[in-house]
């Protein structure tokens, strides 16, 4: 049997991003034998080489990492992993996937794959077992300009949309019953929103997974490991209603009540208050909002175009229903971005005002604008490409950024400094950084996100960590959280190492 390690490489505390357990899953249907290694960021060197020489036998085919994010530079733990990979097991190929990978910082890869990586995995495996010859690939040779071997997923080998999403988990994998996991419901969005760079945008028709498919994938994980609690990773799960029922009516099927948390589109919300009693049903009350601005101008520039005066008292009347009616296990996270179109200082104060007057207790995320410029490292977006039609320009001003708000390396030199007739990118940062540093809503941990890490750190349910709001953000409240993580992870790499 063919055998393979896939390490889970990311920087999110005590959470397994899914896309290494999907493909584990598509290729243990094919008969491989796959291990997966989450949290691997956190191992030590010596740990992942220990680790690697249990299990690489002469059936390992390949080395496989997930990274989420940019989390891998020249000095990294995973870097040296993988150069002691090449060292001691040169005819052991590596595979490096995620939706950017660290083309020039991961130097001792075989392949690359962007974006979904089912069937570009499928048609890979074919290569390095020799059923099929190198030339059966096709590489994408304007991907930053490399020459190293890099699949686009997306381009060439799609992999939405699809009807079995299934992930199955492992005895090995060690789960704890107050985990939260990813699932997935659909790929793609039907919207095209100007700033947006998800890359499947304007689907048309049904694109979501078999209903029964993701009835198994539930119950399974509740039935195997007791897991209520999940992330949906949908760019849009309210874009209709027979999506919402489609899944709610299978949920009512469990025998247990799981609690999902993800982007509810907050127009379509209020526009159709008939959704609240099926996202009830389905039990989907942790729910964030991509309102990015409540200017109406604004709003309407980057095709959310509900009046903010419908909208906001609209989304206190789903918040009263969801607190009332389903237990009060609702949490809302209401997305602001400074600097788009039309925004001015004055309509991002009247906002920052609005939501501490009315949206006490849940979460608030804020951020600048940010306009990457370079199709060869990240996806564009509308206002990316057409960044002068919407009224913008370099700024070459000398301010520093400030110190509380990082941007990821990986990215940064793709990524315009813009100004506008209202502000620039160093202003916006700025109100950013102010609201975080003065508002008490803005936690250690966030919501619904506090409860994420709560009931796993301290082994409670969900109804508990919803029961606890989280301390604002201090020296020791921090070490506490990062103490619980650290805990965790550590439990798990001796369970892995001692297996």
């Amino acid at each position: 049997m063919n055998h393979a390690l896939i390490f889970n490489v990311h920087s999110l505390g005590f959470r397994r991003p899914p896309g290494p357990h999907r493909i584990a899953t598509i290729l243990r249907d094919e008969g491989w034998d796959i291990e997966v290694i989450d949290f691997a960021n956190h191992w030590s060197i010596e740990e992942l080489i220990e680790f690697s020489k249990s299990r690489i036998t002469s059936s390992t085919v390949f080395i496989g990492y997930g990274v989420m994010f940019d989390m891998w530079d020249n000095n990294s733990p995973m870097e040296n992993f993988s150069k002691h990979i090449r060292k001691t097991y040169p005819n052991i190929k590596q595979i490096l996937g995620g939706q950017w990978p660290p083309i020039h910082s991961a130097n001792y890869i075989d392949f690359f794959i962007t974006g979904y990586a089912e069937n570009a995995m499928l048609q890979l495996i074919k290569v390095l077992v020799g059923s099929d010859p190198l030339r059966s690939i096709i590489f994408d040779p304007e991907y930053l300009g490399t020459k190293r071997k890099v699949i686009s997923g997306n381009k060439f080998y799609p992999s939405f949309p699809m009807k079995s999403l299934m992930i199955k988990y492992e005895d090995r994998d060690f789960i704890k019953s107050t985990e939260w996991l990813t699932i997935e419901f659909g790929r793609g969005c039907k919207f095209k929103c100007p700033y947006c760079t998800y890359p499947i945008l304007g689907v048309k028709g049904d694109y979501t997974r078999n209903a029964t498919d993701a009835f198994n994938q539930l119950a399974e994980t509740y039935n195997k490991y007791g897991i209520t609690n999940y992330f949906v990773a949908d760019e849009t799960f309210n874009d209709s209603t027979d999506r919402i029922k489609k899944f709610a009516d299978i949920v009512e099927q469990l025998d247990f009540n799981p609690w999902f948390s993800g982007f509810i589109r907050a127009d379509l919300l209020v526009s159709r208050q008939g959704d609240w009693e099926h996202l009830g049903r389905m039990g989907f009350s942790g729910q964030f909002y991509g309102i990015e601005t409540m200017n109406y101008q604004t709003a309407k520039a980057i095709k959310k175009g509900m009046d903010p005066e419908r909208l906001m008292p609209g989304l206190l009347d789903a918040k009263k229903y969801f607190i009332t009616h389903h237990k009060n296990r609702y949490r809302g996270t209401i997305a602001q971005i400074f600097g788009l179109p039309y925004e001015t200082k004055e309509t991002i104060s009247n906002a920052l005002k609005w939501l501490e007057n009315n949206w006490q207790g849940e979460a608030v995320m804020v951020s600048p604008l940010e306009i990457p410029t370079d199709s060869k490292i990240d996806v564009l977006s509308e206002l990316s490409i057409n960044w002068k039609e919407y009224g913008y320009s370099e700024y070459l001003g000398s301010e520093i950024k400030a110190k509380h708000y990082t941007i990821s390396q990986g990215h940064m030199n793709s990524k315009m400094i813009w100004k506008n007739d209202n502000m620039n990118y160093y202003e916006a940062l700025k109100i950013a950084d102010d609201w975080k540093i003065k508002s008490e809503q803005d936690r250690v941990f966030g919501i619904p996100g506090f409860a994420l890490d709560y009931a796993t750190n301290y082994g409670v349910s969900i109804d508990q960590a919803l029961a606890i709001r989280p301390d604002p953000l201090t020296k020791e409240s921090f070490q506490k959280h990062l103490t619980g993580i650290q805990h965790n992870i550590k439990y798990y790499i001796n369970k892995k190492l001692d297996s």
